[in-house]
Protein backbone atom coordinates (compact mmCIF):
# COMPACT_ATOMS: atom_id res chain seq x y z
CA UNK A 1 0.00 0.00 0.00
CA UNK A 2 1.37 3.60 -0.77
CA UNK A 3 2.98 4.56 2.58
CA UNK A 4 1.51 8.42 1.44
CA UNK A 5 -2.01 7.44 1.07
CA UNK A 6 -1.94 5.70 3.91
CA UNK A 7 -0.55 8.73 5.85
CA UNK A 8 -3.67 10.94 4.44
CA UNK A 9 -6.11 8.52 5.15
CA UNK A 10 -7.71 7.76 1.95
CA UNK A 11 -6.87 3.97 2.41
CA UNK A 12 -7.98 3.29 6.64
CA UNK A 13 -6.55 0.79 8.33
CA UNK A 14 -9.29 -2.04 9.81
CA UNK A 15 -11.50 -0.40 12.47
CA UNK A 16 -9.87 3.41 11.93
CA UNK A 17 -12.22 5.91 13.46
CA UNK A 18 -11.56 8.21 10.61
CA UNK A 19 -14.19 7.45 8.84
CA UNK A 20 -15.74 10.77 7.89
CA UNK A 21 -12.74 12.48 6.48
CA UNK A 22 -13.86 15.13 4.61
CA UNK A 23 -12.98 15.75 0.54
CA UNK A 24 -11.06 18.72 1.66
CA UNK A 25 -9.00 17.83 4.51
CA UNK A 26 -7.81 15.06 2.56
CA UNK A 27 -6.56 17.23 -0.25
CA UNK A 28 -5.07 19.49 2.00
CA UNK A 29 -3.19 16.98 3.98
CA UNK A 30 -1.59 15.65 0.20
CA UNK A 31 -0.63 18.60 -0.27
CA UNK A 32 1.17 19.34 2.90
CA UNK A 33 -1.11 21.64 4.77
CA UNK A 34 -1.82 20.98 7.87
CA UNK A 35 -3.67 23.46 10.95
CA UNK A 36 -1.38 25.42 13.34
CA UNK A 37 -1.57 24.62 16.52
CA UNK A 38 -2.50 27.80 18.32
CA UNK A 39 0.42 29.46 20.32
CA UNK A 40 0.20 28.65 23.75
CA UNK A 41 1.03 31.30 26.20
CA UNK A 42 4.48 30.52 28.03
CA UNK A 43 4.14 30.32 31.91
CA UNK A 44 7.17 30.76 33.07
CA UNK A 45 6.55 29.60 36.31
CA UNK A 46 4.95 25.82 34.96
CA UNK A 47 8.56 25.18 34.50
CA UNK A 48 11.85 24.40 36.34
CA UNK A 49 13.88 27.30 36.76
CA UNK A 50 17.06 28.12 38.62
CA UNK A 51 19.61 31.10 39.45
CA UNK A 52 22.28 30.83 36.77
CA UNK A 53 25.21 32.95 36.02
CA UNK A 54 26.37 33.54 32.16
CA UNK A 55 29.72 33.99 30.76
CA UNK A 56 29.87 36.14 27.36
CA UNK A 57 32.15 38.00 25.17
CA UNK A 58 31.08 40.66 22.59
CA UNK A 59 32.65 42.55 19.93
CA UNK A 60 32.06 46.51 21.60
CA UNK A 61 32.38 48.51 18.62
CA UNK A 62 29.31 47.14 16.61
CA UNK A 63 27.26 47.89 19.95
CA UNK A 64 25.95 50.84 21.49
CA UNK A 65 27.68 49.63 24.93
CA UNK A 66 26.37 46.65 27.81
CA UNK A 67 23.45 48.03 29.47
CA UNK A 68 20.21 48.17 27.57
CA UNK A 69 18.94 51.75 27.20
CA UNK A 70 15.56 53.23 25.92
CA UNK A 71 16.93 54.83 23.07
CA UNK A 72 18.72 51.52 21.49
CA UNK A 73 18.34 48.71 21.22
CA UNK A 74 21.59 47.71 19.78
CA UNK A 75 22.82 46.98 23.53
CA UNK A 76 24.14 43.71 24.72
CA UNK A 77 21.97 43.25 27.35
CA UNK A 78 18.93 44.09 24.85
CA UNK A 79 19.81 41.96 22.54
CA UNK A 80 20.99 39.26 24.86
CA UNK A 81 17.63 39.90 26.90
CA UNK A 82 15.75 39.24 23.69
CA UNK A 83 17.32 35.87 22.38
CA UNK A 84 16.28 34.46 26.02
CA UNK A 85 12.69 35.13 25.78
CA UNK A 86 12.52 33.79 21.93
CA UNK A 87 14.04 30.84 23.51
CA UNK A 88 11.59 31.22 26.29
CA UNK A 89 14.39 30.60 28.97
CA UNK A 90 13.01 34.10 30.62
CA UNK A 91 9.28 35.50 31.31
CA UNK A 92 7.82 38.15 28.67
CA UNK A 93 8.13 40.45 31.40
CA UNK A 94 12.17 40.27 31.33
CA UNK A 95 14.66 38.66 33.31
CA UNK A 96 14.29 38.14 37.15
CA UNK A 97 16.84 38.58 39.47
CA UNK A 98 19.45 40.36 37.12
CA UNK A 99 22.84 41.02 37.96
CA UNK A 100 25.55 42.45 35.42
CA UNK A 101 28.96 42.08 36.71
CA UNK A 102 31.01 44.91 34.29
CA UNK A 103 29.23 47.36 33.20
CA UNK A 104 31.05 48.66 29.55
CA UNK A 105 31.18 51.34 27.72
CA UNK A 106 30.42 51.63 23.86
CA UNK A 107 33.44 50.58 22.21
CA UNK A 108 34.53 48.27 25.10
CA UNK A 109 34.84 44.36 24.27
CA UNK A 110 34.05 41.42 26.85
CA UNK A 111 35.60 38.07 26.97
CA UNK A 112 34.92 37.12 30.19
CA UNK A 113 31.77 39.38 31.53
CA UNK A 114 29.06 38.01 33.49
CA UNK A 115 24.80 38.33 33.66
CA UNK A 116 23.01 36.53 36.52
CA UNK A 117 19.62 36.03 36.08
CA UNK A 118 16.65 33.19 36.94
CA UNK A 119 16.34 30.94 33.70
CA UNK A 120 14.34 27.86 32.73
CA UNK A 121 16.27 24.87 33.70
CA UNK A 122 16.06 21.20 33.33
CA UNK A 123 15.59 20.36 36.34
CA UNK A 124 14.89 22.46 40.29
CA UNK A 125 17.97 22.50 42.08
CA UNK A 126 16.11 19.86 44.82
CA UNK A 127 14.47 17.90 42.44
CA UNK A 128 15.75 14.19 43.58
CA UNK A 129 16.77 13.34 40.16
CA UNK A 130 18.82 15.93 38.16
CA UNK A 131 18.74 15.87 34.32
CA UNK A 132 21.45 16.99 32.17
CA UNK A 133 21.96 20.85 32.22
CA UNK A 134 20.56 22.73 29.39
CA UNK A 135 23.08 23.75 26.90
CA UNK A 136 22.58 27.45 27.14
CA UNK A 137 26.04 28.34 24.91
CA UNK A 138 24.68 26.53 21.87
CA UNK A 139 20.76 27.23 22.40
CA UNK A 140 21.75 31.35 23.14
CA UNK A 141 24.83 31.13 20.51
CA UNK A 142 22.41 29.79 17.65
CA UNK A 143 20.14 32.74 18.42
CA UNK A 144 22.52 35.23 19.39
CA UNK A 145 24.11 37.68 16.93
CA UNK A 146 27.83 36.45 16.01
CA UNK A 147 28.94 39.51 17.81
CA UNK A 148 27.68 38.69 20.99
CA UNK A 149 28.64 35.17 22.50
CA UNK A 150 28.05 32.91 25.53
CA UNK A 151 31.21 31.39 26.87
CA UNK A 152 30.32 29.18 29.77
CA UNK A 153 27.59 29.02 32.53
CA UNK A 154 27.59 28.18 36.17
CA UNK A 155 24.43 27.23 38.32
CA UNK A 156 24.46 29.55 41.44
CA UNK A 157 22.36 29.96 44.58
CA UNK A 158 19.65 32.03 45.07
CA UNK A 159 21.62 34.94 46.63
CA UNK A 160 24.39 35.45 43.88
CA UNK A 161 24.67 38.78 42.20
CA UNK A 162 27.09 38.87 39.11
CA UNK A 163 27.96 42.53 40.16
CA UNK A 164 27.96 42.02 44.13
CA UNK A 165 29.55 38.58 44.12
CA UNK A 166 32.18 39.45 41.80
CA UNK A 167 35.74 39.18 43.86
CA UNK A 168 38.11 40.79 41.03
CA UNK A 169 37.66 41.85 37.66
CA UNK A 170 40.52 42.55 34.79
CA UNK A 171 40.78 44.86 32.16
CA UNK A 172 43.24 44.30 29.14
CA UNK A 173 44.43 47.34 26.60
CA UNK A 174 46.20 46.19 23.65
CA UNK A 175 47.94 48.97 21.58
CA UNK A 176 51.19 49.17 18.74
CA UNK A 177 54.10 49.58 20.64
CA UNK A 178 56.48 51.10 18.12
CA UNK A 179 58.47 53.73 19.51
CA UNK A 180 57.23 53.46 22.99
CA UNK A 181 59.40 53.25 25.64
CA UNK A 182 58.07 49.84 27.63
CA UNK A 183 60.37 49.54 29.99
CA UNK A 184 59.60 53.58 31.27
CA UNK A 185 55.38 52.64 30.87
CA UNK A 186 56.07 49.69 32.79
CA UNK A 187 57.90 51.35 35.91
CA UNK A 188 54.65 54.58 35.63
CA UNK A 189 52.20 51.29 35.79
CA UNK A 190 53.79 49.88 38.80
CA UNK A 191 53.01 52.99 40.87
CA UNK A 192 49.37 51.32 40.58
CA UNK A 193 49.62 48.39 43.17
CA UNK A 194 48.05 48.00 46.18
CA UNK A 195 45.52 51.05 47.43
CA UNK A 196 45.12 54.11 45.98
CA UNK A 197 42.66 57.18 45.39
CA UNK A 198 41.81 56.67 41.72
CA UNK A 199 40.40 60.36 41.62
CA UNK A 200 42.97 61.75 39.04
CA UNK A 201 42.38 58.54 36.91
CA UNK A 202 38.78 58.88 36.30
CA UNK A 203 35.95 60.14 35.39
CA UNK A 204 33.55 61.17 38.17
CA UNK A 205 30.18 59.88 38.60
CA UNK A 206 28.96 62.57 41.60
CA UNK A 207 25.63 60.88 41.44
CA UNK A 208 26.34 57.50 42.26
CA UNK A 209 30.46 57.12 43.47
CA UNK A 210 32.04 59.29 46.23
CA UNK A 211 34.72 56.77 47.09
CA UNK A 212 37.54 56.76 44.83
CA UNK A 213 39.36 54.30 47.08
CA UNK A 214 40.42 51.17 44.73
CA UNK A 215 42.77 47.79 45.76
CA UNK A 216 44.97 46.76 42.48
CA UNK A 217 46.02 43.53 43.07
CA UNK A 218 48.33 43.20 39.70
CA UNK A 219 49.30 45.37 36.66
CA UNK A 220 51.71 44.79 34.09
CA UNK A 221 52.98 45.66 30.33
CA UNK A 222 53.45 42.45 27.83
CA UNK A 223 53.98 41.32 24.62
CA UNK A 224 50.97 40.07 22.82
CA UNK A 225 50.98 36.29 22.34
CA UNK A 226 50.18 36.47 18.66
CA UNK A 227 52.22 39.71 17.33
CA UNK A 228 54.67 40.10 20.27
CA UNK A 229 57.40 42.03 17.97
CA UNK A 230 53.91 44.98 16.70
CA UNK A 231 51.35 44.97 19.54
CA UNK A 232 51.58 45.01 23.35
CA UNK A 233 49.03 44.80 26.15
CA UNK A 234 48.71 46.56 29.44
CA UNK A 235 46.45 44.38 32.27
CA UNK A 236 45.28 45.22 35.67
CA UNK A 237 43.22 43.33 38.41
CA UNK A 238 41.20 45.50 40.93
CA UNK A 239 38.54 44.51 43.24
CA UNK A 240 36.67 47.43 41.33
CA UNK A 241 37.51 50.39 38.91
CA UNK A 242 35.48 53.31 38.70
CA UNK A 243 33.92 55.37 35.53
CA UNK A 244 36.68 55.64 32.61
CA UNK A 245 39.48 54.52 34.81
CA UNK A 246 41.64 52.26 32.60
CA UNK A 247 40.92 54.89 29.75
CA UNK A 248 42.44 57.52 31.58
CA UNK A 249 45.12 55.09 32.94
CA UNK A 250 46.45 54.71 29.46
CA UNK A 251 46.37 58.08 28.57
CA UNK A 252 48.48 58.86 30.83
CA UNK A 253 51.03 56.12 30.11
CA UNK A 254 51.01 56.88 26.34
CA UNK A 255 52.72 59.87 27.22
CA UNK A 256 54.88 58.19 29.86
CA UNK A 257 55.68 56.03 26.54
CA UNK A 258 56.28 58.70 24.10
CA UNK A 259 58.83 60.46 26.08
CA UNK A 260 56.34 63.72 27.23
CA UNK A 261 56.43 62.93 31.35
CA UNK A 262 58.38 60.74 33.52
CA UNK A 263 57.19 57.51 35.27
CA UNK A 264 56.84 59.45 38.76
CA UNK A 265 54.19 61.36 37.50
CA UNK A 266 51.87 58.67 37.87
CA UNK A 267 52.76 58.72 41.84
CA UNK A 268 52.23 62.12 41.61
CA UNK A 269 48.61 62.18 40.72
CA UNK A 270 48.36 59.63 43.37
CA UNK A 271 49.31 61.71 45.47
CA UNK A 272 47.95 64.93 44.90
CA UNK A 273 44.39 64.77 45.97
CA UNK A 274 41.37 65.99 44.11
CA UNK A 275 43.01 68.00 41.26
CA UNK A 276 42.59 65.79 38.49
CA UNK A 277 44.79 67.61 35.28
CA UNK A 278 42.59 68.36 32.18
CA UNK A 279 43.40 65.52 29.31
CA UNK A 280 41.47 63.22 27.07
CA UNK A 281 40.59 59.51 27.05
CA UNK A 282 42.28 57.04 25.21
CA UNK A 283 40.47 55.27 22.53
CA UNK A 284 37.99 52.80 23.77
CA UNK A 285 37.78 50.43 21.12
CA UNK A 286 41.29 48.26 21.88
CA UNK A 287 40.09 47.99 25.85
CA UNK A 288 38.08 44.51 26.79
CA UNK A 289 37.08 43.40 29.94
CA UNK A 290 38.70 40.12 30.12
CA UNK A 291 37.92 38.10 33.56
CA UNK A 292 35.93 38.39 36.29
CA UNK A 293 36.63 36.60 39.24
CA UNK A 294 34.51 34.52 41.81
CA UNK A 295 34.35 32.21 44.64
CA UNK A 296 32.85 28.45 43.88
CA UNK A 297 31.42 29.04 40.72
CA UNK A 298 32.21 25.70 37.80
CA UNK A 299 31.91 27.31 34.65
CA UNK A 300 30.28 24.35 31.85
CA UNK A 301 31.04 25.05 28.04
CA UNK A 302 29.93 22.13 25.58
CA UNK A 303 32.04 21.03 23.35
CA UNK A 304 29.98 22.16 20.14
CA UNK A 305 29.32 25.75 21.90
CA UNK A 306 33.26 25.76 22.33
CA UNK A 307 33.86 24.74 18.26
CA UNK A 308 31.75 27.60 16.86
CA UNK A 309 32.83 30.46 19.07
CA UNK A 310 36.77 29.43 18.49
CA UNK A 311 36.27 29.02 14.97
CA UNK A 312 33.91 31.80 14.69
CA UNK A 313 37.14 34.24 16.06
CA UNK A 314 39.62 32.08 13.96
CA UNK A 315 37.66 33.55 11.08
CA UNK A 316 37.77 36.99 12.29
CA UNK A 317 41.40 36.87 12.79
CA UNK A 318 42.40 35.56 9.87
CA UNK A 319 40.02 38.37 8.06
CA UNK A 320 41.70 41.08 9.49
CA UNK A 321 45.32 39.99 8.91
CA UNK A 322 44.54 39.78 5.41
CA UNK A 323 42.95 43.12 5.62
CA UNK A 324 46.08 44.33 7.00
CA UNK A 325 48.33 42.84 5.17
CA UNK A 326 46.50 44.23 2.13
CA UNK A 327 46.19 48.30 3.58
CA UNK A 328 50.34 48.12 4.10
CA UNK A 329 50.85 46.88 0.52
CA UNK A 330 48.75 49.88 -0.17
CA UNK A 331 50.45 51.66 1.40
CA UNK A 332 53.94 50.72 0.44
CA UNK A 333 52.89 51.17 -3.10
CA UNK A 334 51.46 54.77 -2.53
CA UNK A 335 54.83 55.54 -0.57
CA UNK A 336 56.91 54.22 -4.25
CA UNK A 337 54.74 56.41 -6.11
CA UNK A 338 55.07 59.83 -4.16
CA UNK A 339 58.46 58.94 -3.49
CA UNK A 340 59.22 58.69 -7.22
CA UNK A 341 57.57 61.96 -8.33
CA UNK A 342 59.44 64.25 -10.16
CA UNK A 343 58.08 67.79 -8.70
CA UNK A 344 58.05 66.26 -5.16
CA UNK A 345 60.38 69.65 -4.04
CA UNK A 346 58.74 70.69 -0.26
CA UNK A 347 61.18 71.28 1.69
CA UNK A 348 61.90 68.46 4.11
CA UNK A 349 59.58 65.80 2.07
CA UNK A 350 62.40 63.79 0.34
CA UNK A 351 65.14 63.56 3.76
CA UNK A 352 61.98 61.90 5.44
CA UNK A 353 60.62 59.96 3.02
CA UNK A 354 64.44 58.20 3.10
CA UNK A 355 63.88 58.13 6.79
CA UNK A 356 60.51 56.72 7.48
CA UNK A 357 60.64 54.22 5.29
CA UNK A 358 57.57 51.82 5.46
CA UNK A 359 59.39 48.59 7.32
CA UNK A 360 56.03 47.12 8.66
CA UNK A 361 52.10 47.87 9.09
CA UNK A 362 52.58 49.67 12.08
CA UNK A 363 55.57 52.30 11.75
CA UNK A 364 58.01 51.40 14.13
CA UNK A 365 58.13 55.46 15.34
CA UNK A 366 54.29 57.13 15.94
CA UNK A 367 54.11 60.56 15.65
CA UNK A 368 50.67 61.03 17.24
CA UNK A 369 48.59 59.01 19.53
CA UNK A 370 46.86 57.70 16.34
CA UNK A 371 49.64 55.50 15.46
CA UNK A 372 49.50 53.62 18.62
CA UNK A 373 45.71 52.44 19.23
CA UNK A 374 44.79 53.22 15.05
CA UNK A 375 41.46 53.32 13.81
CA UNK A 376 39.45 51.14 11.34
CA UNK A 377 38.68 54.26 8.97
CA UNK A 378 35.97 51.60 7.11
CA UNK A 379 33.85 51.56 9.70
CA UNK A 380 31.07 53.95 9.41
CA UNK A 381 30.99 55.28 13.58
CA UNK A 382 34.77 56.17 12.85
CA UNK A 383 33.88 58.50 10.58
CA UNK A 384 33.23 61.69 13.12
CA UNK A 385 36.28 61.27 13.80
CA UNK A 386 37.62 62.23 10.76
CA UNK A 387 37.65 66.05 11.09
CA UNK A 388 40.22 65.30 14.09
CA UNK A 389 42.49 63.14 12.74
CA UNK A 390 42.90 65.74 10.07
CA UNK A 391 43.52 68.84 12.28
CA UNK A 392 45.83 66.31 14.37
CA UNK A 393 47.77 65.39 11.23
CA UNK A 394 48.23 69.15 10.07
CA UNK A 395 49.91 70.15 13.23
CA UNK A 396 52.31 67.03 12.77
CA UNK A 397 53.53 68.11 9.71
CA UNK A 398 54.11 71.64 11.12
CA UNK A 399 55.61 69.63 13.98
CA UNK A 400 57.80 67.54 11.20
CA UNK A 401 59.06 70.39 9.40
CA UNK A 402 60.07 72.12 12.55
CA UNK A 403 62.07 69.76 13.90
CA UNK A 404 63.88 68.79 10.79
CA UNK A 405 64.67 72.55 10.57
CA UNK A 406 65.98 72.35 14.20
CA UNK A 407 67.94 68.63 12.86
CA UNK A 408 69.53 70.34 10.17
CA UNK A 409 71.14 73.32 12.38
CA UNK A 410 72.25 70.91 14.75
CA UNK A 411 73.84 68.99 12.64
CA UNK A 412 75.77 72.47 11.26
CA UNK A 413 76.40 73.63 14.14
CA UNK A 414 77.06 70.58 16.64
CA UNK A 415 74.80 72.05 19.16
CA UNK A 416 72.43 70.49 21.67
CA UNK A 417 68.71 70.25 20.20
CA UNK A 418 66.61 73.12 21.94
CA UNK A 419 62.44 72.97 22.36
CA UNK A 420 60.41 75.26 24.08
CA UNK A 421 60.48 72.06 27.31
CA UNK A 422 64.59 72.50 27.44
CA UNK A 423 67.51 70.97 25.84
CA UNK A 424 67.09 67.53 24.18
CA UNK A 425 70.23 65.37 24.92
CA UNK A 426 70.98 61.77 25.60
CA UNK A 427 68.95 59.08 24.78
CA UNK A 428 65.97 61.58 23.78
CA UNK A 429 68.07 63.30 21.24
CA UNK A 430 69.64 60.42 19.86
CA UNK A 431 66.09 58.85 19.05
CA UNK A 432 64.68 61.57 16.94
CA UNK A 433 61.52 61.68 15.07
CA UNK A 434 60.63 58.45 17.55
CA UNK A 435 60.56 60.86 21.22
CA UNK A 436 58.13 63.25 18.69
CA UNK A 437 54.56 63.96 19.45
CA UNK A 438 51.94 66.20 18.54
CA UNK A 439 52.56 68.59 19.48
CA UNK A 440 55.86 68.35 21.31
CA UNK A 441 57.24 72.19 20.87
CA UNK A 442 54.55 73.51 22.59
CA UNK A 443 53.14 70.50 25.03
CA UNK A 444 52.04 71.03 28.24
CA UNK A 445 53.26 68.90 31.24
CA UNK A 446 50.39 67.44 33.20
CA UNK A 447 51.04 68.62 36.92
CA UNK A 448 51.07 72.31 34.71
CA UNK A 449 47.68 72.07 33.21
CA UNK A 450 44.45 73.56 34.74
CA UNK A 451 42.44 70.95 36.66
CA UNK A 452 39.03 70.01 35.89
CA UNK A 453 36.33 70.79 38.70
CA UNK A 454 36.62 68.98 42.57
CA UNK A 455 34.23 66.35 42.94
CA UNK A 456 32.36 68.97 45.96
CA UNK A 457 32.45 71.79 43.02
CA UNK A 458 30.62 68.83 40.97
CA UNK A 459 28.07 68.11 43.35
CA UNK A 460 27.32 71.86 44.49
CA UNK A 461 26.40 71.88 40.74
CA UNK A 462 23.72 69.38 41.05
CA UNK A 463 19.95 70.05 40.77
CA UNK A 464 16.62 68.27 39.70
CA UNK A 465 16.69 64.69 39.28
CA UNK A 466 20.38 64.21 39.27
CA UNK A 467 20.12 66.30 43.24
CA UNK A 468 17.51 63.99 43.75
CA UNK A 469 19.18 60.47 43.11
CA UNK A 470 22.43 61.74 45.12
CA UNK A 471 20.75 62.53 48.15
CA UNK A 472 18.67 59.02 48.07
CA UNK A 473 21.84 57.10 47.38
CA UNK A 474 23.61 58.99 49.87
CA UNK A 475 20.83 58.31 52.92
CA UNK A 476 20.98 54.28 51.52
CA UNK A 477 24.94 54.94 52.17
CA UNK A 478 23.89 56.28 55.28
CA UNK A 479 22.00 53.37 56.20
CA UNK A 480 24.59 50.64 55.13
CA UNK A 481 27.03 52.57 56.81
CA UNK A 482 25.64 52.34 60.30
CA UNK A 483 24.49 48.45 59.60
CA UNK A 484 27.98 47.55 59.20
CA UNK A 485 29.04 49.31 62.29
CA UNK A 486 26.36 47.70 64.84
CA UNK A 487 27.80 44.03 62.94
CA UNK A 488 31.11 45.06 63.74
CA UNK A 489 30.36 46.20 67.35
CA UNK A 490 28.29 42.75 67.73
CA UNK A 491 31.37 40.85 66.63
CA UNK A 492 33.59 42.65 69.28
CA UNK A 493 31.69 42.09 72.24
CA UNK A 494 30.84 38.24 71.38
CA UNK A 495 32.59 36.16 74.25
Amino acid sequence: MNSTAQKVGIFLKKNSQNTNASPTLVANRMKGKTRKKADRAFVFDNYPSRMIALRLAYHGHVHDGLAKQEETANTVEGIVCEALKRLRLIPESGPEKFGRCGRTDKGVSALGNVFSLKARASSWPDDPVQKPPLDYGHMLNNSLPPTIRIVGFSYVLDDFDARFSCISRTYRYYFAHGGLNLDAMARAAGYFLGTHNFRNFCKVDVVNVSNFERHVSSVGIYRSEYLPEVISFFEITANSFLYHQIRCTMEVLFLVGRGLESPEVVRQLLERGDEKPVYPLADATPLILWDCGFKDLRWQFSHRAFQLVEHELQDICTALLIRATTADAMRRQLFTWYHGLEDCTEASAQPRLTVRKPCSAVDEAPMDAWSITGCDWTEPHTHENLKARKSDLYRLMLCEDELYNRQQQQRVSSEPLHTDRGTASGEMAACGPQWISTPLLNYVPLLERETVRTYEEQVGMLTGKKRARYELNEAKKAVGSKRNAEKRQTLEEEP
